[in-house]
């Protein structure tokens, strides 16, 4: 049986799961931006790596990790 020990306190996991919130709220506005604006809506993919730090920020706060 694997016992599995947090490696960061609980201010650490707040910290990251804040920001990642924020990270998928600022996400979100640059992947709103091409639509709302009528361009070209290739630029949504630029959000992408603001996604993925999004996710791992609430993912490592979820997993204490």
């Amino acid at each position: 049986m694997d016992i599995c020990i947090a490696n960061i306190g609980p201010a650490q996991r707040r910290l990251r799961g804040r920001l990642g919130r924020v990270s998928l709220g600022v996400a979100a506005v640059i992947a709103a931006a091409p639509w709302l604006l009528g361009v070209d809506p290739l630029l949504r993919f630029a959000s992408l790596p603001v996604w993925f730090g999004g996710f791992f920020g609430v993912l490592q706060e979820r997993e204490k990790t």
